[in-house]
């Protein structure tokens, strides 16, 4: 990892994108944004292989948002508006094109297996996630893998009640 005077730069940023929609317009942004300060040199986006939930982000949501962009008219009433919708579409392409922002997907994204059987049912994502200068994980699905949905602990009985 290596240092500029505005911050730190991940060569390798690991994002999952969560909820279809607007919240994936948004994580391209970040994912922009990275790219665009120079904070990151790649951005690979792992979305999952089918809905667990309704609105999971799949690989054909990213496409759909690219072809969504393509009728700025649709989306925006103003010239300026539009203007700005083709400038994001066109960049996000070029990244896209460039192989600076990937779209990756993995069986494990979809399993009840928790981080840590990740070594032993997904070593290939552990290796990824390993070689990554920044994991950006959200969501409550990626949460409970993380935590794994276990009950925390029960208080201390108290003293004297």
């Amino acid at each position: 990892m290596s240092y500029t005077s505005f911050g730190t730069v991940f060569g390798t940023v690991f994002q999952t994108p969560l909820t279809t929609g607007f919240e994936l317009f948004v994580d391209m942004f970040l994912a922009s944004y990275l790219l665009e300060t120079n904070h990151a040199k790649t951005i690979t986006l792992h979305p999952k292989n089918f809905g667990w939930f309704v609105s999971d982000v799949l690989p054909s949501d990213i496409t759909s948002l690219f072809v969504l962009l393509e009728d700025v008219s649709a989306l925006s009433s103003t010239s300026a508006g539009q203007a700005d919708l083709v400038f994001l579409r066109e960049r996000w392409q070029r990244f896209y094109e460039q192989g600076r922002i990937k779209v990756r997907t993995d069986p494990f994204w979809t399993t009840a297996h928790t981080f840590w059987r990740m070594g032993a049912y997904a070593p290939q994502v552990r290796e990824v996630l390993r070689g990554s200068d920044l994991v950006v994980y959200k969501g409550d699905l990626n949460y409970r893998k993380l935590v794994g949905d276990v009950p925390p602990p029960l208080p201390p009985p108290s003293c004297g009640g």
